[in-house]
């Protein structure tokens, strides 16, 4: 019987010994866009388990979702254009690096630099990030459910970074653009960071961020901090 396409396909694919970088290329030499039907069966592709290794689903792009089952280790899911990952543990230092677009959702921690320079898409993890999450932000979703380090959203340039914990010394600092929202209090703030008032657009945006990342809030109870115009 042929596979309608609502359902999914699911794909064990052992971490330990895999050449990472020979089976991203056999991914992308698959049929391109045009020449793929409507009626193709979606992928999901679960790798590990996970031990801490780095450069995992580094450049990934495609319509198949990954499931990273365990730990990650530095630059994983950097530069990550696609559907959606999800990380099933905690990832290291600059985790979810340069994202284009798509979703990642970080069921644990993430280490330093979470998201840096992210262009678009969303990032989500569940526990705390470590210091200079979103750096130099420039599009992108950035949520943490728990707290956040010293210097985030350091020159950030534009999209958003929601905390839902607190936040260490220099929130902010060098920060060109973007919004925060934030529910618990900063260690310190740059001076050029005020807080603004809640209006609807803001309101609507962060229930969308909230809503995407499977977290139940209205968002009344954060507050917003954008920098001087």
């Amino acid at each position: 019987m042929d596979k309608s396409s609502s359902e999914i396909d699911e794909i064990a694919v052992p971490l330990e010994g895999l050449d990472w970088h020979q089976f991203r290329r056999q991914l992308n030499a698959e049929k391109p866009d045009s020449e793929k039907s409507t009626s193709d069966p979606l992928r999901k592709i679960v790798i590990g388990p996970c031990k801490g290794e780095s450069m995992v689903a580094s450049g990934w792009h495609g319509n198949n979702s990954i499931v990273l089952d365990g730990d990650l280790g530095d630059y994983c899911l950097s530069h990550f254009h696609g559907v959606e990952a999800d990380v099933r543990g905690n990832i290291g230092h600059c985790g979810a690096q340069a994202i284009q677009s798509g979703s990642i959702i970080i069921r644990g921690h993430a280490a330093d630099a979470l998201a840096a320079y992210g262009a678009g898409g969303l990032v989500a993890v569940y526990g705390n990030a470590g210091k200079r999450a979103a750096l130099a932000l420039d599009g992108a979703d950035v949520l943490v459910r728990g707290s956040v380090g010293s210097q985030a959203a350091y020159a950030m340039r534009s999209g958003s970074l929601i905390i839902g914990g607190t936040a260490g010394p220099e929130l902010g600092k060098g920060m060109l653009g973007g919004v925060i929202y934030i529910r618990g209090e900063s260690a310190s703030v740059a001076e050029h960071l005020h807080e603004v008032r809640m209006r609807e657009p803001d309101r609507m945006r962060l229930a969308l961020i909230l809503l995407k990342a499977g977290v139940k809030s209205t968002g009344r109870e954060f507050r917003v901090l954008r920098p001087d115009a």
